[in-house]
């Protein structure tokens, strides 16, 4: 999703974008997608204000519609992990 090696991997629009898609494609696909989580969480920026969380409560919505439609995700966690 992103680069981890750059402010811990932070989502914003790009990243939640293809976490969607993944989702997408997982349901049209009818397979469970696995994540590997990497990031610390929402990017926050004085720059760019409040619209990546906008991003990120729009990639938690389709993570919610698709778990509840009987989507299966598989988290892997690598050691400590930060963020929400």
């Amino acid at each position: 999703l992103g680069d981890p090696t750059k402010s811990l991997g932070a989502l914003s629009e790009p990243e939640c974008r293809r976490v969607i898609a993944a989702l997408d494609l997982a349901e049209r696909m009818q397979v469970p997608l696995e994540w590997y989580a990497l990031s610390s969480g929402a990017r926050v920026s004085m720059q760019s204000g409040t619209e990546n969380m906008d991003w990120v409560a729009a990639a938690l919505k389709r993570i919610v519609e698709f778990t509840q439609a009987g989507g299966e995700i598989n988290v892997v966690v690598n050691g400590i992990n930060v963020g929400a």
